[in-house]
Order: structure tokens, then C-alpha cells, then sequence
């Protein structure tokens, strides 16, 4: 009896340690929180070109602990859109991407990182000497970041143009059109051959290459230097337009788009951002080549990156514009993704292989070498100046009244344009 109580108490005794043991245990258990994924990091971007979200899945694949919020904004609303943001206190992106047509306009805000300061360390050197007018405000402090080379020649088609000047030879089409004498004299002889050929497309294509070719600022000091060149513009675009050189369609219209399809405009601005959108590539793909525009190369579009002082992710947004714009990882990614670009990140063009760049519009013309030695040289250095937004709108305005009025002559253009950018800037001293 004595040995069955004593084994009774160790049964007990061992049953409650045994309980005491669960207790102990789920205690512990409840005590360890479990392991958290680290919280992914979102990067807000304001832009047109979702080409950027396609760079952004590359970037994500080393730093896999990132998202992107691509929020699309037309490019022609963009302004607006800040405007929007700061009046009614919304945030703005981590980034924004401005059109160099807005960024000096945008950039004079005192609302940007100044990247040359830390954390950011930017040496402005990095950058090609072009695109440094495009990325700083008025203190000439860079804010912002080029992308895309802005520099631009023009196009034709090939067979085209072997029928109507009797060459394809970029580099004899460009002395044959040298200057814009050049373009209006020979213009006239190929039109009398050929009554259905035309120079241009429209007069607003002329008048991108002309506004673009301009080697000093437009506007100083709140003065119009040199108003003249707007005169002579439009007395080119006038001869143009007289001498049936020019066609009456719309930049950017639904028949400016149909017209690459046809064989009877010979010459369009080209930029490789233009270039990229496969307008070229409207007919069979291969058949365009480009060359030197009269009186050089010009600047065309392009676009800055920009990082708001009230962004919540500077070092991913600074992160990501780096590796993509400011690397040569980022150069050759860019030179190399469908319809690529070149970008202004000036080391990689220490390599000569980056120099070479072929696209399927252009066929068997080496565009990149071309861009390198025949339209880098050659670049105005253009200045932005912060009227540069409301410069372009009032010029372009004048060009279309002469589209679709031919009453109106080289001198009726000009004394519009005077009144018109009064009107707008009234304090403006305008210097003929």
C-alpha cells in the first residue's frame, strides 16, 4: 500500500511538472513577436514617358524592397499640376520630371533639393556642358538632372529623297543645305521639277529648328535682346511659305503623324527622343537617314528629373536617378532598351563603343556616331532664360496665325509678336 501511494505521488509530482513545463513554454512562445518582412519603400513619380517604370523594374531587381507609384501626367499639364499641388498645400512626387520647355520656369521655385549640396555631393562636371542650362535655377545651382540628350538634326527618307536630290549622302545633303539661303534658292529649283515636293511638313517645324538654333539667351535682364531674330524667323518662314516649300499641316496633328508615310515632305526635325515614339518607323522601318539642319544643330525637348525638398524618400529618389542617369550602368541601359537614348552622363562618352548606336528606322546609318561628330560639334550653346515657357508660346502663336492666314508677311508677324509678348510681360524692354 505504501508503494502504491509513493508511486501515486510521483505520477502526480511528474504531471505537474509536465503542466508546468506547457505553461512555461506557451509563455515564452507568446513573449517572441515573429519576424517582420522590412516595409517596402514606394517612389512616387509624376510623368508621360512610362518607359520609366520599365527602367524601374530593372533597378528593383538589385533592390528588391522598392516600389514605384508611376502616376501619369500629360506633359503639357504638368506646370499646372505643381501649380495645383503647392497652392492647396497637396504633396508633390519624389520626383518630378519636367520638360526642358517648363524647367527653368519650374526650376526658379524654391522647392528643389540643390543636388550639388549633401547628402547629394553632384559634381556638375559629370554633365554634358549642353544640358547645364536645362538642370539649374537662377542662382545657377543644379536642381535637377537631364535625361535624355536634347540635341537634334534632321530626317528624310532615303528614296525620297535619292528621286529629288539625286543623292542619300547625309553628308551631301547637309553642304547642300548648308544655310537657309541655301534651303529657299535650291528649294525652288527642286519644286519646279518636282510641283508636289515640299521642304517641310509645316511652318511649326521650321520654327522649332530656327527657335532652337540660338547661341545666347533670348531674354536678359528683363530684356529681349536682339528682337531681330525673330524677324528674321519670320522672314524665312514667310519665303517658305511663298515659294510653296512648305506644307499646311499641324505639328503634332493626327496628318503630322500620317505625313511620315508619305513621299512628299523631305525634311523633319529628328531628336532621339522623337525618334524613340517610332514615328519614323511608320512605313517599312529602315528606311530614313539624318543629317546636319540648316545652320547646325539644335536643342529639342528632353526632359530633367527633380527632387522636391518635401519629399519623404530623397535617398531612394537620388537612388534611383543615379544608377538610371548618372552611371554607366544607367548609359548603356538607356543606349540600349528598344528605341534608345543617349544620355547627358559625359564619362560614358570616354568609351567609343557607346558612340556606336544603330535603330531600326535608320537602318545601316550609324545614328550615334552621327550625333557624336556631326551634331554634338556643331550645338548652340542655348541659355534657358525663366521667360523661356512664355517666349515659345507667343512665337509659336505667330507662326500658326501665318499658317492659317497667308495675308500675313514676315513684317505683320513681327510687330504681332512684339505686342503679343508685351502683353504677356509687360515690363519687358524689348531691343530690336
Amino acid at each position: 500500500m505504501s508503494r502504491y501511494l509513493n508511486s501515486k505521488k510521483i505520477f502526480c509530482c511528474a504531471l505537474l511538472i509536465y503542466f508546468m513545463a506547457i505553461t512555461l513554454f506557451l509563455s515564452l512562445f507568446q513573449q517572441v513577436k515573429p519576424i517582420q518582412q522590412p516595409q517596402k519603400q514606394i517612389l512616387t513619380i509624376w510623368g508621360w514617358d512610362e518607359s520609366i517604370v520599365e527602367a524601374f523594374y530593372e533597378y528593383q531587381k538589385a533592390t528588391p524592397n522598392v516600389e514605384i507609384d508611376f502616376i501619369y501626367v500629360n506633359e503639357y499639364e504638368y506646370k499646372d499640376r505643381i501649380n495645383l499641388a503647392l497652392a492647396t498645400g497637396q504633396p508633390l512626387p519624389d520626383i518630378c520630371v519636367l520638360s526642358n520647355g517648363d524647367s527653368k520656369e519650374l526650376l526658379s521655385l524654391d522647392i528643389w533639393e540643390n543636388l550639388e549640396r549633401e547628402p547629394y555631393n553632384l559634381n556638375r562636371e559629370l554633365l554634358l556642358d549642353s544640358s547645364i542650362s536645362f538642370a539649374t535655377n537662377s542662382n545657377d545651382e543644379v536642381v535637377a538632372i537631364p535625361y535624355e540628350v536634347s540635341v537634334a538634326g534632321i530626317a528624310y527618307r532615303n528614296e525620297y529623297a535619292k528621286r529629288v536630290l539625286k543623292t542619300d549622302n547625309p553628308s551631301q545633303i547637309s553642304v547642300m543645305f548648308y544655310s537657309w539661303a541655301d534651303v529657299l534658292s535650291k528649294g525652288s529649283y527642286i519644286k519646279q521639277e518636282h510641283p508636289d515636293f515640299y521642304m517641310f511638313a509645316c511652318l511649326q517645324d521650321v520654327a522649332t529648328i530656327l527657335y532652337g538654333q540660338a547661341n545666347a539667351c533670348y531674354i536678359e535682364d528683363n530684356t529681349l535682346v536682339k528682337a531681330s531674330s525673330f524677324y528674321n524667323y519670320f522672314k524665312i518662314l514667310e519665303e517658305l511659305k511663298y515659294k510653296g516649300l512648305v506644307g499646311d499641316i499641324i505639328q503634332w496633328s493626327p496628318e503630322w503623324y500620317e505625313s511620315f508615310v508619305t513621299e512628299q515632305y523631305l525634311f523633319y526635325p529628328v531628336a532621339l527622343w522623337l525618334a524613340q515614339q517610332g514615328v519614323f518607323g511608320a512605313g517599312n522601318g529602315g528606311e530614313w537617314s539624318m543629317s546636319v539642319p540648316p545652320s547646325g544643330s539644335f536643342n529639342w525637348g528632353g526632359t530633367v528629373w527633380a527632387i522636391p525638398k518635401n519629399s519623404n524618400q530623397k535617398k531612394l529618389a537620388w537612388d534611383f536617378t543615379e544608377s538610371l542617369l548618372l552611371s554607366q550602368a544607367g548609359a548603356w541601359y538607356n543606349k540600349n532598351k528598344d528605341n534608345g537614348v543617349l544620355i547627358n552622363y559625359k564619362p560614358t562618352y570616354q568609351h567609343e563603343e557607346y558612340q556606336n548606336m544603330y535603330h531600326q528606322d535608320f537602318g545601316e546609318q550609324n545614328i550615334g556616331r552621327f550625333y557624336f561628330e556631326n551634331l554634338l560639334p556643331s550645338i548652340k550653346q542655348y541659355p534657358i532664360s525663366d521667360y523661356d515657357t512664355i517666349l515659345k508660346k507667343v512665337f509659336f502663336e505667330v507662326v500658326n496665325q501665318m499658317n492659317n492666314d497667308e495675308s500675313i508677311n514676315s513684317e505683320q508677324a513681327f510687330e504681332l509678336f512684339k505686342q503679343n509678348i508685351k502683353k504677356e510681360i509687360p515690363s519687358l524692354i524689348i531691343l530690336e
